[in-house]
């Protein structure tokens, strides 16, 4: 993306001029940051406490709204995939609560971002309700379209 002499000219233009004055300026190089690869979400920890799903949380229908995953932005700009584990409780009419991160990769913020994701989320009214559910949410950076914001760009696998 860009133009291939981009990086090796942009420094030589920012020593060589300065808005605002006239002719040859002595300022400091300007460095120029690029991007070009993802780095890849650590292993999320396995543990026995954290793999088994109750049978209530196996049996939850469906979830009654969209799940709206928001990407660390820090994390988005630098191309670093992360992801938590988080438990969580299912009222009998779908509401979603006691909301907790048991793990986070690389930071919590990660973990953050996945709790409000479920904050905001509601799953269809069962007779009983479920405690102690856990769900993995990982943040993978998707490839950037034209048409769609930065945003939407990550998606929530879980």
């Amino acid at each position: 993306m860009g133009h291939d002499r981009l990086p090796s000219t942009s420094p030589h233009a920012g020593r060589s001029y300065s808005r605002g004055s006239e002719g040859r300026a002595a300022g400091l190089p300007l460095p120029v940051l690029e991007n070009r690869c993802v780095i890849p979400a650590p292993e999320l920890p396995s543990s026995d406490k954290s793999s088994v799903q109750p049978d209530a949380c196996k049996a939850l229908g469906e979830w009654a709204r969209e799940l709206r995953l928001t990407y660390p932005a820090n994390y988005r700009r630098r191309g670093i995939e992360g992801g938590a584990v988080v438990s969580y409780d299912v009222a009998p009419w779908g509401a979603v609560g006691n909301l907790k991160v048991v793990a986070s990769e690389p930071t919590s913020d990660f973990g953050e971002a996945a709790t409000a994701m479920l904050a905001g989320a509601a799953r269809t009214s069962s007779a009983i309700g479920a405690s102690g559910c856990i769900d993995r949410v990982r943040h993978v950076m998707g490839k950037p379209r034209a048409s769609l914001p930065a945003e939407d760009w990550p998606q929530a696998l879980h």
